[in-house]
């Protein structure tokens, strides 16, 4: 396969999905320039080692200037290489030379869209910034607090803002400034003194049915501060060209590969020592169907064919934390806790294998072979993700939950986010159809299950 036909198969979802949404131009060069003091710090690394996985999946013109002799900070999986080698051996993981990629480590050129990476404003960059909870995107200089906090969430949005903007304006539109916070998800700063995650928590057995994009980048964003957790996959599906420029750990060499499979290979390469992969519909999983009281511990539900909402309702699942996009430059982030939020079927409505589950993704049908497929963008994959890790680290910390049940990113509205409380419906099976004396036996035991209470 030439160069041409892997870098249009990549972009192809991108182009289905309309509402003007259009892959970046290769032939303009974006530059990412991390100054010095924020190089060195946890905060930005994780930012970088994000913007240049997502943009690098947009676009193969990518360069990268990073101060000589930077080494990558703990508690990222790969502390003490190189992180210049990291990024270049990253990148063409996902496009090698032969297949289009031609990035290279050099400074912002005459021509080229400058992104810098630091507090402070550079002229004609625009600049990301995020430390802790907070995340900022724009021109002028930063308004978040410059620290070292051990947190990925702020650092990792602001990265995801900027792939947003570079796809929303087409290379072309200097930004609005826009600063938020990932604890609250709203448009300000979060509160000082806020708590923070702490990478020696052991965050339990998770469960991931789906491992597509939406749940490799849940995934993803959680190695970049934890290894710490038990991993099991379900999913039936093969990894595919088109799926590469919206999973953060899916590489050229997965193409054809079983997603629990590739999944399962990243998991293990980055340090989490138990991974359990079937590849099965989750009617058809062993692991599910021996699934014992108090296991998991949470569940991350990232697919939403086969009635996969209907049967997991039905068989009492534990905290559900999961991300979805949607046909209009959306991402979202929903939480259900058992026996106290409405259930997924209350926003997915589906009474079993007649009624088709409803899908926060847009389908649109292969002009090709007519097969329906899921249409998104890059980021909203990202930004879905990156929400739902944010959501699972935040479990542990006293006054959870900090937002309503469901939160969406908006990259083209005024209020980019926003939360929203779900409502039960009548007739739902978590509202007369289910013991909740033995869905709280289900649950006992499992970690979360005191939030139930």
């Amino acid at each position: 396969m030439n160069d041409q036909s892997f870098l249009s198969r990549r972009n192809s979802r991108t182009n289905l999905y309309g509402r003007g949404a259009r892959p970046l131009d290769p032939g303009r060069w974006i530059s990412l320039a991390i100054d010095a003091a924020y190089a060195e710090t946890y905060a930005g690394q994780v930012a970088l080692l994000t913007a240049a996985n997502l943009i690098g999946r947009m676009t193969p013109s990518v360069a990268i200037a990073v101060p000589d002799g930077t080494k990558v900070r703990d508690p990222l999986p790969w502390a003490g290489q190189s992180l210049s080698d990291l990024l270049f051996e990253q990148l063409f993981a996902a496009t090698p030379a032969d297949k289009g990629g031609r990035f290279m480590a050099r400074g912002p050129n005459s021509g080229d869209v400058a992104i810098a990476f630091g507090s402070c404003a550079i002229r004609g960059a625009a600049l990301v910034h995020g430390c802790g909870w907070d995340s900022y995107f724009g021109r002028e200089t930063s308004p978040v607090r410059a620290s070292d906090i051990t947190n990925p969430c702020g650092p990792a949005f602001a990265a995801i803002l900027c792939g947003a903007n570079l796809l929303a304006e087409g290379l072309h539109t200097s930004p609005t400034s826009y600063l938020c916070n990932t604890l609250d998800w709203s448009a300000r700063a979060a509160p000082q003194g806020a708590p923070q995650p702490d990478p020696a928590t052991a965050l339990g057995e998770l469960w991931t049915i789906g491992t597509g994009s939406v749940g490799t980048a849940a995934l993803y964003f959680l190695t970049l501060f934890t290894r710490r957790f038990e991993a099991g996959l379900i999913d039936k599906d093969d990894v595919e060209i088109e799926n590469l420029d919206r999973s953060p750990i899916f590489t050229a060499m997965d193409d054809e590969r079983p997603k629990v499979d590739a999944t399962a290979d990243y998991l293990r390469s980055v340090g989490v020592a138990t991974v359990k992969p079937e590849r099965a519909a989750l009617a058809e999983s062993k692991l599910w169907r021996n699934r014992q009281e108090g296991t998991p511990d949470l569940l991350i539900t990232a697919a939403n064919e086969d009635h996969v909402r209907f049967q997991i309702e039905a068989d009492m699942p534990p905290i559900q934390i999961y991300g979805t996009t949607g046909k209009n430059w959306q991402a979202s982030v929903i939480r259900h806790v058992p026996l106290r939020d409405p259930c997924s079927l209350c926003l997915f409505p589906d009474s079993g294998p007649i009624v088709p589950t409803a899908c926060a993704t847009g389908k649109v049908a292969s002009p090709l072979d007519g097969k329906q497929i899921d249409a998104t963008l890059p980021f909203l994959s990202f930004a879905a993700g990156l929400m739902t890790a944010a959501e699972i680290l935040k479990l542990g910390l006293p006054n959870y939950p900090f937002s309503k049940t469901i939160t969406q990113y908006s990259t083209k509205a005024e209020d980019k986010l926003v939360s929203a409380r779900l409502l039960p419906r009548a007739g739902c099976l978590c509202q007369s159809g289910r013991d909740s004396a033995l869905h709280g036996r289900m649950i006992a035991g499992s970690r979360y299950a005191a939030l139930s209470e």
